[in-house]
């Protein structure tokens, strides 16, 4: 899906862009970091009409971002990642002043134990797939 439009071009218009979280667990009564949350976000356009049109806009925003996830991660090695389901309704956060905008969030973590806790080396190479998702057009953080 992702050769069927430019992404760069695309993340522009939508104002596309994304935000890294720890994914954490509990492990008796130890916090480990797993992994990471991956929320990638973008603008539901408001000029469509309340109801059916508007929603199949937020569907085909949340099937793009999903290519542009899946573009990213390609070369993911030994990492499982997992997206979870679409959320039905956009949302709205304070670091993009309200606007509504449609996520997608996906989860990263090991392929062979999902409770093994994240090194010191994988962490090092969270800058490198920040890179990935700047270079290929999106923001961190906001607009």
């Amino acid at each position: 899906m992702t050769s069927e439009f430019d992404i760069a071009e695309w993340a522009r218009t939508h104002k596309a862009c994304f935000e890294m979280t720890p994914l954490t667990e509990m492990r008796g009564s130890e916090r480990i970091q797993v992994g990471y949350n991956v929320d990638l976000y973008a603008l539901l356009p408001m000029d469509k009409p309340a109801g059916e049109e508007r929603r199949a806009a937020g569907a085909e925003i949340w099937e793009k971002l999903k290519a542009v996830v899946e573009s990213a991660t390609k070369d993911g090695g030994a990492a499982r990642f997992e997206i979870e389901p679409a959320r039905v309704g956009a949302i709205m956060r304070q670091q993009n002043d309200l606007q509504p905008e449609i996520n997608l969030r996906a989860r990263v973590f090991h392929a062979d134990d999902y409770f093994k806790a994240v090194t010191n080396e994988e962490r090092d190479r969270i800058p490198a797939f920040e890179k990935r998702l700047t270079a290929i057009g999106l923001k961190p953080g906001r607009w």
